[in-house]
Order: C-alpha cells, then structure tokens, then sequence
C-alpha cells in the first residue's frame, strides 16, 4: 500500500532536518558510534537541502539519492528509517523492505521501531499476497495436465490467506492515520515543517501578553487562562481556524465583567496568518463605588463592543517564532457614547522548545478608558498544555518616554490535550 503523496511529503520531510548533536535520541544511540567531520557534516547538511529541492518537486528518485549521499557522510540509523518511508512512497516496495529491515537490525529498540516493523509487515503482505496470486494462476493453468498443479495451488492459497491476515493486522494497526513524521534526532528538523508547531507546542500562542495573534487553538480543544489571578477566561476551539471565549472578572473587589469575544482566521498562506476578532463586554462597580472618573463625573457601569483584526508572521517555518500586529475599533457607553480605537504589535520569540521571550506595545485613543500606551516584555514557558508568563508592564508616557514604574505581570494558561 503506497501512503498518500501528501502524507508522503509530510513523513519524508518531517523526519529530515537538522538539530544540534547534543539532543540526540534514542535512535542515534542504538547506531554504531561515527565521528564525522565539521567538513562532512555540512556537505551532509548541502545534500539535504538540496533533497529538499527535489522533494519540492516532486522528484523523488533525485531526492532519495541525495539523503542516501547525507548519510554516508554523517550516518544515522534514522536516515535508514526516512530512506524506507521514501522509497515506500516512491513505489519502490523492495528497497523500502530493504531499508526497514536494515533500521531494524541497527535499532531494534530505536525510537521508530514500531512504526518500522508495522510499515515492514505490511509490505511483506503485500509482496506475499502477489506472490500467492501469481502462484495460484500457475496452479490453475497447469491443473489440466498434472496433479501436483492443483497441490501447489491449494499451497498458495494457504499462503494468500495468511498473507491477508498479516495484511489485515497492518491495516488495523494504521487505523490511527499514515505514516508519522518521526521524532526529531541529531541535526534533523523536518524539511519542510506544517507550520502549526507553533500552535500545538505552545499553550499560549493564541496571544502576546494581551493582545491577540492571528492563531487559534487545533480543534476540539479547551482553554482556560488566567491573568493576574483576578482575570479568567474559557474557551473552546469549534474548528482548526474559529474560537470563542467567555471571560469574567474574579469578584474580589468593587469591579465585575463579563466578556464574550470570538476569532476567526480568515487568512493562511505560507507564513502569514490573518483573523477577525469580535468582542462584547460590560463592567459595572457594586457598593456605589466608580470605575473610573471621566469629565468631572464617576463611572460605575461600562458596555464596549470592539472588531478588528489581527496579522501574523511566522518568523521561522515552524512558526515557534512570530511577529503581530493587531488594530481594533469600537464604541463604548458609560452614560455617554464614545469610540475607542486599540492597535498594538507583539513579539514572541522561541529560545528553546519550552522557553520564549514575549514583547509587545499597545496604544489607545478616543476615551479614557483605552488611552493608554503599555508596553510588555518578558519570558514564557509553555508546552502545549500549559503556559506561564511572568513578564513587567510599563507605561509610555505621551512624550515617549518610559514611566518611573512597572507592574509585575502573571498568566497561567491550560489547554486540553490537541488531538
């Protein structure tokens, strides 16, 4: 059974690229110790890139012969593994047998093993099963002339009908999808990453600090994020591109709010992502106490609702890295209709699978209520169901100079499990 060209693609490139030595896996360590040199390294490092070209092209004999090149030089078991999926791909059944079995022998115990054997096992049924039904129309043709034709047929269908069941158990086993990208040994990121590692590896990609990015959680999955430990918000992703969030202010003082706000990305072209936003949200002040003051009178209710839009661009292929800018426009009323206008651009940027920096500068105009400039800076850390930032905010004052304070800044944020 040959994988869908597209899961080809996925499988051969997310198994390719390079990380550094250090973070070796388990795969690199059941291969026979290797020393190769810087100078080999990076003509191993030139081959790769120059598969890639050909895997873009769907080139596939050009780019098969180009990982081979890269491993001789700088020799991994893994390789062995992505050569079996590319020529599994390619259609070429008996070299991916070869290549599976050969990973096999090097890491029985490797990282990918499973996925080796279940991938060797429904080959060799298929290899079994065109067997059987060559043998059996042998069998049939020579039935008229002798008697141990027929024998020999009965044998092969014997032997078909083991190799559907060994078939069988393979197709069983795929049921969970095709073919995976493998985990990530030595100097191999994926040639061509999906782009979504960003957003499954981080909890809180859906956002700077607070100003939005133009991510949305995968699917089917819950948020529930926290700032400052008074702020709370729930959410759930309906779909890969459109969420919606409910929000309230933990009732521990005079202020109360309610917030309902939804994304949708509209935009998803290579690296750049696009969304609207839409919010609606009501604050009010128990014990006759104000929010706020405002032209010599004290506020103690406010209704805002707000659209705009917000665009993203993944600095690298992964999108562990990006830059946002976000403008918004809308009305408020607190006894008197007003319009507010809220921009802002923000900045995250990965240092390690689990450690970001995060900056971001948002500004307002139109009332009192959003008129501020802040600015944010900060580290996150984050897997893809938990993130916490701890970060400061300052204000800007309107000549552009830092003010004289800052303001310490907490966010927790847990999400379900992505699919």
């Amino acid at each position: 059974m040959r994988p869908r060209s597209w899961t080809a693609l996925i499988v051969i490139s997310t198994s390719l690229l390079w990380l550094e030595r250090e973070r070796a896996h388990a795969d690199n360590a059941a291969k026979p110790p290797t020393h190769p040199s810087q100078a080999d390294v990076s003509a191993a490092a030139n081959h790769f890139k120059s598969g890639l070209r050909m895997i873009e092209k769907d080139d596939y004999p050009g780019a098969i012969g180009e990982i081979e090149q890269a491993y001789q030089l700088d020799p991994q078991t893994v390789h062995l593994y992505n050569l079996g999926v590319a020529h599994q791909n390619n259609g070429d059944r008996d070299k991916a047998i070869d290549y599976y079995r050969r990973y096999l022998a090097a890491a029985p115990d490797g990282e990918q093993a499973d996925k080796a054997a279940r991938y060797l096992n429904e080959l060799e049924a298929e290899a079994a099963t065109e067997k059987a039904d060559q043998a059996r129309d042998d069998a049939l043709k020579a039935l008229e002339k002798e008697k141990k034709a027929l024998e020999e047929a009965n044998a092969a269908h014997v032997e078909e009908e083991e190799a559907r069941r060994r078939a069988e158990r393979a197709e069983n086993a795929l049921r969970t999808g095709p073919p995976q990208a493998v985990a990530v040994p030595a100097r191999a990121e994926p040639l061509i990453p999906t782009g979504n590692e960003g957003i499954t590896e981080d909890a809180s990609a859906d956002r700077g600090w607070v100003m939005p990015t133009a991510f949305t959680a995968p699917e089917g999955t819950w948020t529930l994020a926290d700032y400052e430990l008074l702020g709370v918000q729930a959410g759930y992703a309906i779909t890969d591109r459109l969420t919606v969030n409910v929000g309230a202010v933990v009732p521990v003082s005079s202020v109360n709010a309610a917030i309902l706000s939804a994304k949708l990305q509209v935009i998803k072209v290579g690296r750049l992502r696009v969304a609207a936003l839409g919010l609606l949200a009501h604050a009010w002040s128990t014990d006759n106490a104000a929010l706020y003051q405002t032209g010599g009178r004290n506020v103690d209710m406010l209704t805002l609702g707000s659209a705009g839009g917000v665009a993203t661009l993944c600095i690298d292929a992964g999108c562990r890295s990006h830059l946002s800018a976000y403008l918004g426009a809308g009305l408020s009323w607190d006894g008197g209709l007003s319009a507010a206008l809220r921009s802002g651009a923000s900045l995250t940027f990965g240092l390690s699978t689990h450690w970001k920096a995060v900056f971001e500068i948002e500004d307002g105009a139109g009332n009192d209520v959003v008129k501020d400039t802040l600015a944010w800076y900060g580290l996150r850390i984050t897997s893809s169901i938990f993130g916490l930032d701890l970060g400061i905010a300052k204000a800007i004052g309107a000549n552009g100079r830092w003010g004289s304070s800052s303001v310490p800044f907490l966010g927790i944020t847990l999400r379900s499990s992505v699919k």
